[in-house]
């Protein structure tokens, strides 16, 4: 029996119900430009490369008044692939961009994946 490998937005669905459960803020990032009014204009979205998911939460406690900084805070980079899939040299670069910055990035294959990086 053939088995049915998920579409890379079923997946990218799951991680996000996931990580919401998880009392993460989930925010997908569209890259490069889409079709908006019948395909009459565009919109210019993130970067190019720029993976697909932006997620955190505070691990910490706020502290001052009236900014409310937070002390420990869990920010991650995700670019969602189906299983077996690559990032493109595009993605790389800018994972490699990003975490120059600081940031972490991860490349996800399915919901298990992540589940088992203990966030």
């Amino acid at each position: 029996m053939k088995k049915i490998i998920p579409l890379e937005s079923e997946i990218q669905k799951q991680i996000i119900d996931y990580l919401k459960l998880k009392h993460y803020f989930v925010m997908r990032l569209n890259s490069g430009s889409y079709a908006v009014n019948g395909g009459k204009s565009f919109v210019r979205g993130c970067e190019p490369g720029t993976p697909d998911l932006l997620a955190f939460k505070v691990l910490g406690k706020r502290i001052g008044q009236p900014d409310h900084i937070h002390v420990g805070l869990n920010l991650f980079f995700i670019e969602v692939k189906r299983p077996k899939g690559r990032v493109t040299e595009l993605q790389e670069q800018k994972m490699i961009e990003l975490e120059a910055y600081g940031a972490i990035c991860l490349v996800i294959h399915s919901v298990d994946e992540l589940q088992a990086l203990n966030l």
